[in-house]
């Protein structure tokens, strides 16, 4: 009997524990004691229990009357860079209960959560709790650590996190929990059970992924900002400071060796170090941290050691912060294993990556790839890089390298570059099929977004043993790209590959390079190249079981434009007009518009002005219809050119200008300084000359940025002419004209290169000017030029321009 007293007492204490958890009183449970009939050494284990709860619980009443600890952590270094996204994240926190902060490590989450904590302060009522959960590991010890942070008992029941809700339901106040991601789980269900029972309480959180808590908003904290290739060159410290990373870089330097000095020479290189390291800001102080010991020329020049670099962190800081390695090992080992396998496997890419793309390298076994993607994006591993209609996805600089090293390691980089190759080469064979029937811009536009890419798969096939094939075929697979985008560096790759193929290689291998071959070295102008390497492609060509007859066609439309400039215009005119049959018979419209082009350009060169224009009208046509835009810029230019020389001066300006248009669409600062230097002569020749000093200044910019010396100096020429060709310039400006134009001739001599047409005749009309205001002898005095140089010559224009 005393036996089944004890069990049934046993029973009743872990009982009536449970209902003083819903009611916390005392007298309760010493009421239900006495019912029990307990006694002696169970009735005084009871009671402790007793008074252990009920005073629990009255510790959690009195806390509801209690400001919460408003201790924000202090920031020691200065704030910089992120003025917009704490004024995103605020407004945010102004509509909802729940905002998490998200973003790749290292990029300043910690640090732009206490900058609108502490922004928020006023808000609060100085209701304002920071919980800080990095250094805890085990997911049940959460619940203690809100309740430390909240200066609470834990209580002692099933379930703590609920009782602490409980007791704050009244409360207005703002929970920030920091460094989540590694907690995930036991972060998002302790966030839910507190909002959902404490309905005036918002939190915010920092993670490397969202909560996925019900009525979440996250933010998705961006990187900082940081200048673009073109904004380097040549930026100032004042404008490179603009920049958020530029600016942290500066101060961080600055604060760890005073005696740094940023200035207009440092800038361009500071910026270019901060896009290296993806504007993340542990990885920017990371480096300032060696500016005592490294010039910033050279932590630039060793950031391909960056994890062997970016090791200076604080001594105080957490171990995941002191290095970029072991940031990344933070997150990398919260990975599963499929999802470490896949993130290796992307890191091959050098630049972005579509999804298709990424299910070559993810691996056979593994689960969805969208799935994985879509985590590895929510741990901020992967960037979300929107592209038109295909979204792309992007690994950052310092994770690629840390994801091939990882390849290494794992002994998979030959399998996922294979992978990865095949891919590619089966991308750019479908680019090349459709090549025909796509808008050139649209087309440009889908080879230009994987050209890293093709890059890299080309660098590894240089390197692998049977990779040579591959390469060869991807070469030719991109010949119109290479030649829209890079001609010369698609010369290069097909030196490689052409040396690199064994003598026993595919006459249609052989011959594919060739045709690659001679058509950059057309659009380089190298003709005799071009002839050589059509001769070379003619001889594998008649070695093909099963030839291509528009393969021959585009022989002989590269032979009969090689030709056409080496002046043996009957051959031109043979070869042009094959091609132009096949081409028709095959209704192959773009091709067809180049071989007409080709037939207008042997009527000019070979004097023939009035047969080439109608020429040049028909493949103009002919491209506006398939959207051919890169050859209506280069047509109309040669077709306003053969309305000039024919003297139809007013129809050749409105060539030039539907030329300039095509030309802007296509952002190429070069061609588009030429355009404008021929409106520019149009103008000039019609009597206009103060408007076509209109677009000297644009001009004149655009053929300096590409360091081009022949648009320069026609550029410069048609500048002067405004001046003198104006009867009203006043002397002193024609005079400064005058020496430009001596300086063009001397520029020209040196180079070898003479005037065409268009700038010949305005030459012609520059010398019949200045010789009837000045006279031979004062023109021979001030036309030499020889004082100036390049900059000199380019600040008398920019004088000219101005007045």
């Amino acid at each position: 009997m005393l036996a089944e007293r004890a069990s049934i007492s046993v029973e009743a204490v872990s009982t009536l524990e449970r209902g003083a958890r819903r009611s916390p009183q005392r007298e309760t449970l010493l009421r239900l004691a006495d019912s029990l009939g307990l006694t002696g050494s169970q009735r005084a284990a009871f009671e402790r229990a007793a008074v252990r709860v009920a005073g629990g619980a009255g510790q959690l009443e009195a806390a509801a009357a209690t400001p919460l600890p408003n201790a924000l952590p202090s920031a020691l270094s200065t704030f910089v860079g992120r003025t917009r996204d704490v004024a995103d994240i605020a407004k945010l926190l102004d509509a909802q209960r729940l905002v998490t902060i998200v973003g790749v490590g290292g990029i300043g989450k910690t640090r732009t959560a206490l900058r609108v904590a502490e922004a928020a302060r006023a808000r609060w009522h100085d209701d304002v709790c920071w919980i800080d959960l990095a250094a805890i590991t085990d997911p049940l010890t959460v619940p203690a650590q809100i309740a430390a942070a909240l200066r609470l008992p834990l209580p002692s029941v099933a379930e703590p996190v609920a009782a602490l809700a409980k007791s704050l339901a009244h409360r207005r106040a703002l929970l920030v929990f920091d460094n989540c991601e590694h907690l995930i789980d036991a972060c998002a269900a302790a966030t839910a059970t507190i909002l959902g029972a404490a309905t005036s309480m918002t939190a915010l959180a920092t993670s490397r992924e969202p909560l996925r808590v019900a009525g979440e908003v996250t933010y998705r904290l961006p990187t900082l900002d940081v200048p673009n290739e073109a904004d380097c060159a040549g930026m100032t410290a004042d404008a490179a400071r603009s920049f958020g990373a530029v600016a942290l870089f500066v101060d961080r330097a600055t604060a760890v060796d005073n005696r740094f000095a940023f200035d207009d020479a440092l800038a361009p290189i500071v910026g270019h170090l901060v896009r290296r390291l993806d504007g993340i800001p542990l990885a920017i102080e990371l480096a300032a941290a060696r500016i005592n010991v490294l010039s910033a020329p050279e932590l630039y020049g060793r950031l391909d050691e960056r994890f062997r670099l970016l090791t200076a962190g604080g001594r105080t800081t957490l171990p995941r912060q002191r290095t970029m390695r072991a940031l990344i090992d933070w997150s990398y080992d919260l990975l599963a294993e499929h999802e470490q396998r896949a993130f290796r496997g992307l890191a091959a890419f050098a630049g972005s990556f579509s999804l298709s793309l990424a299910e070559t390298v993810i691996g056979d076994g593994a689960p969805d790839a969208f799935e994985i993607i879509a985590s590895l994006v929510d741990k901020s591993l992967v960037e979300v890089e929107p592209a038109g209609e295909e979204t792309r996805y992007r690994l950052l600089e310092s994770m690629r390298a840390y994801g091939i090293e990882k390849l290494a390691d794992h002994n998979e980089t030959t399998r996922v570059a294979r992978a990865q190759a095949i891919a590619l080469l089966g991308q750019a064979r479908a680019l090349e099929a459709d090549w025909l029937q796509t808008p050139d811009e649209r087309w440009i536009a889908r080879v230009e977004i994987d050209l890293d890419n093709f890059r890299w798969m080309l660098a590894w096939a240089a390197q692998s043993p049977d990779g040579a094939p591959l390469a060869a075929e991807l070469i030719s697979a991109l010949r119109w790209g290479w030649h829209y985008l890079a001609p010369a560096e698609g010369r290069r790759w097909v030196a490689r590959a052409l040396q690199a193929i064994s003598e026993n290689a595919e006459p249609e291998i052989r011959m594919r390079l060739e045709v690659t071959e001679a058509q950059l070295a057309g659009a380089l102008m190298q003709r005799r190249a071009v002839v050589a390497a059509l001769e070379r492609a003619m001889v594998h060509y008649r070695l093909l079981e099963r030839p291509d007859p528009r393969m021959l066609a585009e022989i002989q439309r590269l032979t009969g434009r090689a030709y056409t400039f080496l002046g043996r215009f009957t051959e031109a005119g043979a070869n042009l007009t094959a091609a132009l049959r096949a081409y028709q018979a095959a209704k192959a419209s773009k091709l067809v518009g180049m071989a007409q082009e080709g037939l207008a350009g042997l009527r000019f060169a070979s004097g023939d002005v009035d047969g080439a224009r109608p020429l040049y009208a028909q493949a103009l046509a002919t491209f506006k219809v398939c959207g051919a835009s890169r050859s209506i810029s280069v047509v109309a230019t040669n077709l306003a050119e053969a309305e000039f020389r024919a003297g139809e001066i007013e129809t050749a300006l409105l060539h030039a200008n539907d030329a300039l248009t095509a030309t802007r669409a296509q952002g190429d600062d070069r061609n588009i300084a030429l355009g404008l230097a021929n409106i520019m002569a149009y103008l000039c020749a019609l009597g206009r000359a103060a408007e076509a000093r209109e677009h000297a200044g644009e001009a004149l910019e655009k053929a300096r940025r590409c360091g081009d010396e022949i648009a320069t100096a026609v550029i410069l020429q048609h500048i002067a002419a405004t001046h003198i060709l104006d009867p009203t310039s006043a002397d002193a400006d024609c005079r400064l004209a005058m020496t430009l134009v001596g300086y063009v001739d001397l520029r020209l001599q040196a180079m070898g290169e003479p005037r065409e047409y268009t700038e010949q005749f305005e030459y012609h009309a520059i010398v019949r000017s200045l010789d009837a205001r000045y006279g031979n002898s004062v023109l021979e005095e001030l036309r030499t030029g020889g004082h100036l140089n390049a900059d000199d010559a380019a600040a008398s224009a920019r004088r000219l321009i101005e007045r």
